[in-house]
């Protein structure tokens, strides 16, 4: 495996480049997507037991730049987020974030309707938030609203043409999707390993793509790496 090159389409600071490096593999990237940080115009939330949903470090860092802007926002009894790595800027909250066993929409949605249905869900989210989360707890008729605290965009600009891998590392189905219209050829015709951090980036790349197609068993860059090292080992 030694000399395999992994392309990721997001950046990575240098403790992800020693991770794969150790491993005999080359980390390299080309972010396909930029964020905006903004503060939402919103109707301010009831004043009711709330909880606070966070499934992404953007949407970590969003809220906690709302919330230096002053927003007038209900006290959380309990703060959900999707992993640790989404856990990690909410540090200075001094409040403990549950993150459930089963790190997504999907495990969040349960813990929700099997431990805390009584609360009102506050979802700190983006412009692409997937439904499911929220159709979900409305099923269940859970309270549930989103406040948009950051923006995805397609990077500005994209390389013509990307160095060949062995595999190539999707983050979001956004990320998918501005992949295959950019470089409509590449897997087809190169053929890598494509790993997707979860079900929803995993199925949009299966709509894409018919190569192979693996999913990270968590949403970490841990769970990337060993997922790429068992398919292309």
């Amino acid at each position: 495996m030694s000399g395999k090159v992994v392309l990721s389409t997001r950046r990575h600071d240098q403790r992800d480049i020693d991770l794969f490096r150790s491993n005999g593999l080359k980390l390299i990237f080309h972010p396909l997507l930029t964020f905006e940080f903004s503060i939402p115009g919103f109707d301010h939330p009831e004043k009711k037991s709330a909880g606070w949903i966070v499934t992404s470090r953007n949407g970590a860092y969003g809220l906690l730049k709302l919330m230096e802007q002053g927003a007038d926002l209900p006290e959380p009894e309990l703060i959900v987020a999707t992993g640790p790595k989404t856990a990690e800027p909410l540090a200075d909250l001094k409040q403990d974030v549950y993150v459930p066993e089963k790190q997504n929409a999907g495990g969040i949605a349960r813990f929700i309707i099997e431990n805390r249905s009584d609360l009102h869900w506050i979802h700190f989210c983006g412009n692409l938030t997937r439904p499911e989360l929220g159709q979900k707890l409305k099923e269940y008729d859970i309270g549930y609203e989103t406040i948009e605290v950051y923006q995805t965009r397609k990077a500005p600009e994209l390389p013509e043409s990307l160095p060949l891998a062995d595999a190539v590392l999707f983050y979001s189905p956004s990320a998918v999707e501005v992949w295959f219209d950019a470089y409509p050829e590449y897997i087809n015709t190169n053929r890598p390993l494509c790993v997707a951090i979860g079900p929803t980036t995993l199925d949009t790349l299966k709509s894409r793509t018919r190569e192979k197609c693996l999913m990270a068993e968590q949403p970490n860059i841990e769970a990337m790496l060993k997922a790429v090292k068992s398919g292309i080992e």
